[in-house]
């Protein structure tokens, strides 16, 4: 996908639930079940979501600031535009002052940062953690995925779809047979995806499964409930859990989200990826853990020393502010996301839009307009005509023609300016946008 410049290999499918492929890191596709796939692109994807010379066409890109006429409104990566916490900038400012703040730092984190990941969990989940057998540092979740399955035993991996990109490509650089599990936007607990994901399990038809909740892009949560069933087929089967917990401190409704490991049984099975980056905008500083399976957390971290130094002391200093002192910014910037929320699927559902998920967490908004709609041909079309990027379902996997994402990425006001465009886009079959200001 390309979003303003910036760009990451998409792996563009739409898959059968319960559909298994193979592939290996240049793509090619080996079919291991009898199910068919609703379509499969067997290529590391071209973009779909827009192209570079309809993002070139924008004035420039606009999120916190007002719209103004030929102006681009980038709702499509996922790129936080509030700013990190005070606090952090100035625990990181002052560790530049010090002296020699560019030396290397430790692939596993300091002793210090991994204390902190314990904090958190104590505080948050009321989990107790080890943070010399149980945490590793990562430069960011996407990082950890990758190392994560890299170093499990090989076999087929269980992945959401839709789901984050990184959650397919890390699945097949790993040279893993690639299992789709359909999570539907209505499913607000995640019920049916846990139920079939365990059933793969107990059948022995995946030795990993990736999961995420809050989930992007969908934005389902689930409960503790629901992940002590997968925990225990996962523990019956011998299967691994990894869940990418990236989002969560981004709820936006009143209950809490979840640690996997939360659940006792599943610290001999599962490992958990927190990061930094959407908890507290801190996307850059690429702040995340692993956390888990002392076993798995001990492969990586021994991994981790032929590829990194971990983050620089500034950065980690930052950090540590974030993860013993930083609930109530990672609190209110949850507020300000689901102000945006609120506002734009107000705005979708008067624009009589067919499917508008109102996300529970995470920072997107997952919609259709309709049934059958060429999502990648109007992402395209969108950026060209109206300004307007989103991204496209198929760069997510997702099993039904038609799906958008949207970041919310802008404040209300652009939004708003946002949905007026689409108003007038004749390819989404919606009426004229509505009148008057949707922002409050």
């Amino acid at each position: 996908m390309h979003y303003a410049g910036v760009h990451s290999d998409a792996v563009r499918r739409v898959w059968g639930s319960g559909a298994v492929w193979g592939c290996g890191i240049h793509g090619e596709m080996s079919r291991i079940s009898t199910d068919e796939p609703i379509g499969v692109d067997t290529r590391f994807a071209a973009p779909t979501s827009a192209t570079r010379a309809g993002v070139e066409r924008g004035a420039r890109m606009i999120g916190c600031g007002g719209p103004a006429l030929g102006e681009m409104i980038d709702l499509g990566f996922g790129n936080p535009d509030l700013p990190p916490p005070q606090e952090a900038l100035a625990a990181i400012a002052a560790e530049l002052a010090r002296s020699h703040p560019a030396r290397y730092g430790d692939s596993a984190g300091t002793v210090a940062y991994r204390a902190g990941v314990a904090a958190l969990y104590e505080r948050r989940w009321g989990v107790s953690l080890d943070p010399d057998a149980e945490v590793t540092q990562v430069l960011g979740a996407k990082e950890g995925l990758h190392h994560v399955l890299a170093v499990l035993p090989p076999g087929p991996v269980g992945v959401p779809m839709p789901s984050y990109p990184t959650h397919h490509e890390a699945v097949l650089v790993a040279g893993r047979p690639l299992v789709g599990l359909e999570l539907d936007p209505d499913d607000r607990d995640g019920r049916h995806f846990i139920e079939r994901a365990a059933d793969l399990a107990r059948a022995g038809r995946v030795r990993a499964i990736v999961l995420s909740f809050p989930h992007n892009p969908t934005g389902v949560t689930t409960t503790r409930a629901m992940l002590e069933e997968l925990v225990a087929a996962a523990v019956e089967a011998g299967v691994t859990l990894v869940h990418d917990f990236a989002y969560w401190a981004t709820v936006l409704e009143e209950r809490p989200s979840v640690s996997l490991l939360e659940i006792p049984e599943a610290r001999s099975v599962a490992v958990e990826l927190v990061s930094l980056s959407k908890s507290h905008s801190m996307a850059g500083f690429r702040a995340g853990a692993l956390a888990g399976s002392g076993a798995i957390v001990q492969r990586v971290r021994a991994r981790k020393r032929a590829f990194d130094h971990g983050l620089s002391q500034p950065v980690e200093a930052g950090a540590l502010w974030a993860l013993h002192d930083g609930d109530r910014a990672a609190d209110e910037l949850a507020r300000r996301y689901r102000v945006r929320r609120d506002v734009l699927v107000a705005g979708l559902r008067r624009l009589g839009w067919g499917r508008v998920a109102n996300p529970a967490g995470s920072m997107f908004v997952w919609a259709q307009p309709r049934g059958g709609l060429d999502d990648a041909g109007v992402t395209r079309h969108l950026v060209d005509e109206h300004g307007v990027l989103l991204g496209a379902g198929r760069d997510f996997g997702a099993t039904e023609a038609g799906w958008l994402r949207f970041s919310l990425i802008a404040e209300p006001e652009v939004l708003d300016e946002a949905v007026r465009r689409l108003g007038q886009c004749a390819l989404l079959g919606s009426a004229s946008a509505p009148e008057g200001s949707l922002a409050s």
